[in-house]
């Protein structure tokens, strides 16, 4: 479905504020008043992000959508930007611009932005999922592949110079070092976020859980990290606690942790403080 664009007859002024909203929702697509609001103004209340949207809907700028027509006036709004709003900031416009996301598609997005936002207050950096198709195929190792490789040889490397230092033999533990046999438990294609602090001396794998996620969706993450479990942290991340409660006895049987989304930034504040 897609929604009619909006004729403007005044150019409007660019802001700041304006102008961080309208390149959000060029990157983003789409995203509900509070997927903006967390993202771009969390210190400031949800009615103010509210307002400042519709008033740049009413420069044409923005379109709106019920994403919650259930909930009647109180439901809550999905934003795309116009035409005219991507030409303000000199963003790149496409039909695909107009089209109405689904609901899961619009309340996975939430899920991601939740999980980018707190890596962020945290100070931690990610790499995070990508789309890949037939036009932009899967390398045989993705980035996420390589960074935590670089991580567990750090992780190791380090482990090894702390038994040097309580005087154990370590002779086994080098050679198996030297020939790179602690990379063997990170998989090639990693598609999920890897977060890290600056230090890059840890690191940790977060599954995306979006609702309804099949049993395939489980069986597929537990294969691909029943070894790097033993180096990494991998943790599946719910939007609700009642969701992950759901998974968490088969899931962490495996050596995957279960989390609510809101509990990711006490992860790393855990990590760091170790």
């Amino acid at each position: 479905m897609l929604v009619k664009s909006v004729e403007i007859k005044k150019q409007p002024k660019l802001t700041a504020n304006k102008s961080k909203i309208l390149n959000f929702l060029v990157q983003q697509k789409f995203a509900t008043t509070k997927q903006v609001w967390q993202s771009l103004q969390p210190h400031k209340s949800r009615g103010h992000t509210f307002v400042e949207l519709r008033r740049i809907e009413n420069q044409g700028l923005v379109i709106s959508f019920k994403f919650e027509p259930e909930s009647g006036s109180n439901g809550e709004l999905c934003w795309l930007i116009t035409k005219a709003g991507a030409n303000l900031v000199g963003a790149k416009f496409d039909s695909t611009n107009y089209k109405i996301p689904s609901r899961e598609s619009i309340e996975r997005k939430g899920l991601y932005l939740e999980i980018e936002n707190q890596v962020g207050y945290a100070g931690w950096n990610f790499l995070k999922p990508v789309t890949y198709n037939s036009v932009h195929p899967m390398p045989n190792k993705t980035p996420q592949h390589w960074k935590l490789i670089d991580i567990v040889d750090q992780i190791e490397g380090a482990a090894i110079e702390a038994a040097i230092n309580r005087d154990e033999d370590v002779t086994t533990k080098i050679a198996d070092f030297e020939e790179g046999r602690h990379k063997r438990v990170v998989p090639l294609q990693i598609n999920d976020y890897v977060i890290f602090p600056p230090e890059q001396d840890k690191a940790f794998v977060l599954i995306a859980c979006p609702k309804g996620a099949s049993v395939r969706f489980w069986k597929n993450r537990i294969s691909l990290y029943q070894t790097l479990t033993r180096k990494i942290k991998v943790i599946g991340v719910f939007v609700s606690q009642s969701h992950a409660d759901a998974y968490h006895v088969p899931i962490e049987a495996s050596g995957i942790k279960c989390i609510e989304v809101s509990q990711v930034y006490d992860e790393m504040q855990c990590a760091n403080a170790n």
